[in-house]
Formats: structure tokens, sequence, C-alpha cells
């Protein structure tokens, strides 16, 4: 289901519930004590999530699974590899490094990009005064500066004019 956070106790006021289902997310916390008054309950699947603490005593009849869990009767939670965590919180990963290595892999592509079309031009520039002695091609100045006017906006970088 891709849900994350905290069970909340709150699922205790729908009295006639039988089967709260809540498996493979990424739930953290403990499971609410309060979810034991369900009268009608007889499944909790809380399986392959990441809770701790102790299991509240349901009901004889109400079969709970809580396989996946690695923290499952314990007092806090158990870091993820490659992250610290304070006892009872939430760990944190490196998901935010993620767009930043989406922009600087947009700048460094921009960057080839653009000494890619100078080395082009160059190199016909060449090709052509060995067959036309005396041609000249040259990239207009604007056209340059229109695509780099256009890539640093676009990156919201500084503006650099190579003329």
């Amino acid at each position: 289901m891709g849900l994350s956070g905290m069970i909340s106790p709150n699922f205790s006021s729908i009295t006639l519930l039988q089967r709260l289902i809540l498996a493979n997310n990424n739930l953290t916390g403990t499971i609410p004590n309060e979810l034991t008054t369900l009268p009608d309950l007889r499944e909790l699947d809380v399986s392959n999530n990441r809770l701790f603490g102790n299991i509240p005593s349901f009901q004889s009849n109400v079969l709970v699974k809580t396989d996946g869990n690695p923290d499952i009767g314990k007092d806090s939670v158990s870091p993820l590899p490659g992250t610290s965590s304070v006892s009872g919180t939430k760990t944190s990963g490196s998901s935010g490094n993620k767009l930043t290595g989406v922009v600087v892999g947009l700048v460094i592509s921009c960057i080839c990009a653009v000494l890619a079309v100078r080395v082009s031009v160059f190199c016909i520039c060449r090709a052509k005064k060995s067959i036309l002695v005396g041609c000249r091609v040259q990239m207009p100045w604007w056209f340059v500066l229109i695509i780099q006017v256009q890539t640093m906006m676009m990156l919201r970088l500084p503006l650099l004019i190579w003329v």
C-alpha cells in the first residue's frame, strides 16, 4: 500500500471493524493498546513494517500477525543501515541527496552539450577552411547567448557569457 507513519489509535472508534490489514508498509511506532477494545476484531496483520514495542494482549480469537518487524518486542527501533538513531525516534535515510544528484547530473549534461556544440562548430569551420580558403564559419554570438541564457535559467545558475 505504501503507507508510512504510526498506526492511529482512532481505529478503535470503528467498533464494527473485523479485519485490519496493514501489512507490507513502512509503519513505525507501536501497536496501539486501544485496538484491543474492538469487540468484532478477528484479524490484525501488521507484518513487514518497522514496528517496535510489546504486542498488546488481544482476545484469544484475534489472529495477530507481526512477522517481518525486526524490533517487535523491543523498546526501540534498530537503525536502518547507513543511519543513526536515538532510542524511540524515527530514523532518516539519505533520500534528500537524490535531488542534489539529479541537479548535479543535469548541470554536467548541459555543460557537456554546450561544449559539444562548440567543438562541432570549430571542427566544421576547420574543415571548410581547408576546402575553401578564406571561408569563415562562426556561430552567431546571439545564438550562443540564447542557449546559455535558457540553460542557466533552467538551472537557476548565474549567467556566464562566452563570446
